[in-house]
């Protein structure tokens, strides 16, 4: 290499991006014709007033900028975007520091759930604050959903476009990825027009009716061989310290029911989150489940229920230290490239930069 073949060699190499060649290749290794893969996150709790919170966002970044490599199918993130401990005009702004970096994503699709602390209501209720200080149903749509539905391909809930529920198919490997809000919450209020806590978004975790009712039909195929990955920031019913959501029970029935091939009725009886509908499944020709995707307790764990494998995966960013402000701290948490292999059964994840935490799982 002479002198003149070298400076241009140096120029080339100072901007070429070559920061993802070995996890890609290792991503691109356990790739095969029948391989799902998403780029995942959960509880990324992005806040831009606190500097530690800050360092979510540059892992972020890493997951968009890792989108276009390796033909990634889904970019996911199962709730808690942001931190929501602030007034509902940084709230926004925090909303759009991430939609903004997440709408660069080259994956197929996107889907984003909603978690219990989106919606700004933990503030609101320690600030004696009304409604106009927390997003609402509407609010969620219209800053988050919507941006990535004109974007990337969803079907949403005709009886209930704002919902924050909605499904994403895939033909090619016949997976219908089904994304359950479970903070659909009924606004309840004191008369002063406050939040009451135990009906307040942050603390009450719920699936409405109406979402019901859309969840038994999207888990109707009038074809063979189709496959249903659910995903939600807080799983349906109580596991490992997580709460109960109202009707999650229900939801979890109807999932059960799908999979066996059952019909049945669901009468709910829980307060604001009354419901009724029912459910026919028996002629349904495709009934196989896939791993529950899930957030909000903010480790690595799995359960098995009604023979369902249920995954739930560390939060973005975890410091490790006693307290928040100490600056000594070790950052940790981080993404994850999720391999699904619907033919043998296999879920794989590799987290960037932390090694040890990758899983192989058989579902």
């Amino acid at each position: 290499m002479n002198s003149a073949e070298k400076y241009i060699f140096d120029m080339h190499m100072r901007n070429l991006n070559t920061k993802w060649e070995d996890f890609s290749r290792e991503i691109v290794s356990l790739q095969t014709e029948n391989t799902f893969s998403i780029i995942y996150a959960t509880d990324v709790h992005y806040i831009r007033k606190y500097a530690l919170n800050v360092a979510a966002y540059e892992k972020l970044k890493e997951m968009v900028d890792f989108s276009g490599f390796a033909g990634i199918d889904l970019l996911a993130i199962t709730g808690d975007i942001v931190d929501g401990n602030t007034t509902i005009k940084r709230q926004y702004r925090d909303l759009y520091d991430v939609m903004g970096v997440i709408k660069q994503a080259k994956t197929t699709s996107v889907l984003l759930s909603k978690g219990n602390h989106d919606d700004c209501s933990w503030y609101s209720f320690q600030k004696g604050l009304d409604k106009t200080n927390w997003l609402s149903h509407r609010d969620w749509y219209t800053h988050v959903v919507n941006p990535i539905r004109v974007q990337y391909p969803m079907v949403l809930d005709d009886e209930n476009i704002t919902g924050g529920y909605y499904y994403i198919d895939y033909p090619l490997q016949k997976i219908r990825v089904i994304n359950l809000n479970t903070s659909d919450t009924t606004e309840v209020l004191n008369d002063d027009g406050t939040l009451i806590k135990e009906y307040c978004g942050q603390w009450c975790l719920a699936i409405s009716e109406k979402q019901l009712k859309w969840l038994a039909k999207a888990l109707t195929f009038t074809d063979e061989g189709w496959s249903v990955l659910i995903m939600s920031h807080n799983f349906l019913i109580p596991t490992n310290g997580a709460e109960e959501v109202h009707n999650g029970n229900a939801a979890w029935e109807l999932i059960c029911a799908y999979k066996n091939n059952t019909k049945g009725k669901i009468v709910s009886t829980d307060k604001y989150y009354e419901a009724e509908l029912e459910y026919d499944f028996t002629q349904n020709p495709s009934n196989d489940v896939l791993p529950y995707m899930f957030g909000h307790i903010h480790e690595d764990f799995v359960t098995v229920s009604d023979g369902i494998t249920a995954i739930s995966s560390q939060n973005l960013l975890k410091a490790d230290g006693t307290e928040w402000n100490n600056l000594d701290v070790n950052i940790t948490g981080g993404w994850d490239c999720v391999l699904i292999d619907k033919k043998e059964r296999t879920f794989k994840s590799r987290r960037f930069g932390v090694p040890a935490a990758n899983r192989n799982i058989n579902f």
